[in-house]
C-alpha cells in the first residue's frame, strides 16, 4: 500500500543527495555521517523547542496478566514510564483504576499475605543485568486470581533505524523530518544555517498545530449538577478528566 511517509533509507537517500553523495554506494565514512545527521534531526524532530509533546509519543497498549503469569511482567521494549492511570477492560464487572505506587509498597504487601485477586496496585521497576529488549517490569498487587486485560497509554522510547525503518509519527511528519534533515545536514557538513531551516521551523509550527487539532479530546465528559441524561442516573457533583484521570467532588 503506497504512503507518504518517509522511512530511514528514503531519508538516508534524501541526505545523501543533497550532499552530493549520490543515493547509494557511500564510504563507511559517508554512511556513519548520513546516519548521524537523521538521527539528529529525528531526536529535534520528537522534542520540539517549544516542549510540545506529539500524541504519537503515548501509544495505548493492553497487558494480559493470569494466575499462572503471576505477579510480575514484562514492560513492552519502548517503555518510558505511564502517561495514565492502567485499567482494567471489563464488560461484566466494574474495577477502580490501578493505583500506581512504589516497588517497596507492593513487596510489603506480598510478603504481609498472600492475597489474590484483581489488580489494584502496579510499579515499574528495571529489570537486573544488561538487557536490552526488556529493560523494564511491571509488578502487580494482588497476585492475579483470573486473567484480566490491563488498559493504559505509555510514553515511548523511540527507536529509528535500519531495524526500525519508520519514523512515529508516520505521514503526517514526513514533511518536517524531511526539511530537519536537510538542516541539519546543511549545519553540521556545510556549517550553514539556510532556507531548510527557516522551512523546518516553519513546518514544525503548522505540524504541531494540526496534531493538536486532530488528536485533541473532544470532550472532557459531564460537568454538572446529578441529573438523569439518557436513562443513567449521574452521581451529584461536579467532575471532569484531566491526563486520563477523573477527579471530582
Amino acid at each position: 500500500m503506497a504512503t507518504l511517509a518517509l522511512t530511514w533509507t528514503e531519508l538516508k537517500q534524501i541526505v545523501g543527495r543533497f550532499l552530493g553523495w549520490k543515493e547509494s554506494g557511500w564510504s563507511s565514512d559517508q554512511t556513519t555521517r548520513i546516519e548521524r545527521i537523521v538521527e539528529s534531526a529525528y531526536r529535534e524532530m520528537l522534542v520540539p523547542p517549544n516542549g510540545y509533546v506529539w500524541s504519537f509519543l503515548a501509544p495505548a497498549t493492553t497487558l494480559n496478566v493470569t494466575v499462572a503469569g503471576g505477579s510480575t511482567y514484562n514492560a513492552p521494549a519502548d517503555f518510558g514510564g505511564f502517561c495514565d492511570v492502567p485499567t482494567i477492560q471489563t464488560t461484566s464487572t466494574l474495577y477502580p483504576p490501578l493505583e500506581v505506587t512504589g516497588e517497596g509498597r507492593i513487596r510489603a504487601l506480598a510478603a504481609a499475605s498472600n492475597t489474590t485477586g484483581a489488580p489494584a496496585m502496579i510499579a515499574v521497576r528495571p529489570k537486573a543485568g544488561q538487557t536490552v529488549e526488556q529493560p523494564w517490569q511491571f509488578l502487580i498487587w494482588p497476585t492475579p486470581d483470573g486473567n484480566y486485560t490491563l488498559a493504559y497509554r505509555y510514553n515511548v522510547n523511540p527507536d529509528f533505524s535500519a531495524t526500525k525503518p519508520h519514523p512515529l509519527g508516520g505521514a503526517e511528519v514526513a514533511a518536517l523530518l524531511k526539511e530537519l534533515c536537510l538542516a541539519v545536514a546543511d549545519r553540521d557538513e556545510n556549517d550553514t544555517v539556510g532556507a531548510h531551516a527557516v522551512v523546518a521551523q516553519e513546518l514544525m509550527a503548522a505540524t504541531i498545530q494540526q496534531d493538536a487539532r486532530r488528536h485533541a479530546p473532544r470532550s472532557l465528559g459531564y460537568n454538572g449538577e446529578g441529573e438523569h441524561r439518557e436513562g443513567v442516573r449521574l452521581a451529584k457533583g461536579r467532575y471532569g478528566l484531566y491526563e486520563g484521570v477523573l477527579y471530582g467532588d
